[in-house]
This record gives C-alpha cells, sequence and structure tokens, in this order.
C-alpha cells in the first residue's frame, strides 16, 4: 500500500499540471482549434468558372503534362482561367484549360492574383518567407507536397496572415492574430502541438500516448488507494 500511495503521490504531482492544462485548453478547443482555410472559405475566394473558356478535357490534360499516374484531377479556376489541377505522388501539377500551358511551381510574384480576395481596406501584402519546412501553423496537415508556402502578412486590422503553395499558386491557410491567439490557448498545448516536436511524427505521438497513460495509471492508483 505504501507504494502505491508513494507512486500516486509523485505521479499526480506531475500529472495533474497536465490534466489542468487539458481540461483547461479543451474547453478553448470546444469553440476554436488550429487556424485553418476552410473548404467554404478556399471556394468563396476562387474566381468564378468560365468552363467554356476550358478547350482541354481531362485526358488531354493528363497528356499535356506527360503524366503516367494521377490520384485526383479536377477542374477549378486559377487567376481568372480555367485549369487542371492534378495531383500525383504527394506533387502538384496544374494545366491551363485554355491555352494548355503546364505549371509545377508559381513564383510569388504569380500567385499575388490569389491574395485579393483576402484583401480588406488598408491591407498592405508583404512576403514574410518561402519555407521549405513546417512552422507552427503548418506542422500539421497535409502541405508536404505544396511546399514551398508563401507566408504573407496583409498588416491589415486583424493582422491576417496567409499561406501560398507554390506548387498550386492558391492560398491554402489563413490565420488571425484571434485565431493564433486561440490556438496558442486550446489546440497547441492541448495535443502538445510546439513545432520542434509535432514535426516527428512518431515521437510526438509517442509522448502523447505515454503521457495520457502516465495519466490514467495516476488516476487508477488514486482509485486503488481510496
Amino acid at each position: 500500500m505504501k507504494l502505491l500511495v508513494f507512486l500516486h503521490r509523485w505521479l499526480g504531482t506531475v500529472t495533474c499540471l497536465f490534466f489542468l492544462l487539458w481540461f483547461v485548453s479543451g474547453i478553448v478547443m470546444m469553440y476554436a482549434e488550429m487556424p485553418e482555410l476552410t473548404r467554404e472559405e478556399h471556394l468563396a475566394a476562387l474566381p468564378p468558372l468560365d468552363a467554356a473558356r476550358a478547350r482541354l478535357s481531362a485526358a488531354e490534360a493528363i497528356d499535356r503534362a506527360q503524366l503516367d499516374y494521377f490520384s485526383d484531377i479536377w477542374l477549378t479556376s486559377l487567376f481568372g482561367r480555367p485549369v487542371w489541377s492534378v495531383r500525383t505522388e504527394g506533387t502538384w501539377c496544374t494545366v491551363f484549360a485554355d491555352t494548355g500551358e503546364v505549371k509545377r511551381t508559381f513564383s510569388y510574384e504569380e500567385t499575388l492574383p490569389s491574395i485579393q480576395p483576402f484583401l480588406s481596406a488598408g491591407a498592405h501584402p508583404r512576403l514574410i518567407a518561402a519555407l521549405v519546412e513546417p512552422d507552427q501553423w503548418t506542422v500539421g496537415g497535409n502541405y508536404q507536397g505544396l511546399r514551398p508556402l508563401y507566408h504573407v502578412a496583409l498588416d491589415d486590422s486583424a493582422r491576417t496572415e496567409l499561406y501560398i503553395a507554390a506548387a498550386t499558386g492558391q492560398v491554402v491557410l489563413r490565420s488571425t492574430a484571434r485565431t493564433r491567439m486561440l490556438a496558442w490557448a486550446g489546440a497547441i498545448p492541448h495535443w502538445i502541438y510546439l513545432t520542434g516536436i509535432r514535426k516527428h511524427g512518431a515521437f510526438w505521438s509517442q509522448l502523447v500516448i505515454w503521457l495520457s497513460a502516465t495519466g490514467c495509471l495516476a488516476a487508477l492508483l488514486g482509485l486503488a488507494v481510496g
């Protein structure tokens, strides 16, 4: 019994801090998680699709891109033009459906039209960096095949920041000062979502599992002692 009390006391001393953190951050997560660009926001930001200008079929687009394999293809709009977006083995290819032009990467200057729907009065887009490695807001999610990501500050009243995929020319993530603050109060501590830890997926997964298991063990020991 003394051993159980000893283990419960010291395991509880350590894990109670995590339980408190998870409890409070979990409440925040009921209302806000990590910053993202929802599908609805993404579609709303796209220019209207003029399908009549699409001269290439999906099969012709695949031929133009000289692809032997692809996992997804869809017709969408980019910079006011119809394009076929093709994903193959984790990489992306864009085929403009009106001219047949093939693009596998876009410069920052070429992607500027994608920013326009997100601009508010007084906004001034400013390139912060072209990220080839994950940062705090892109360490999760499926961004690997889209890098580098152009990290852009709009310098508006909401302190909006955008991430634009060089592979597709489209905005893939949007955050504001409010969503970033809520993430630091909720999802990041709750999931232990720090960049230096989360980018090592296997280590992060084991850390979460063992911390949770230790907390459960401390609680079970408390029941036994009680």
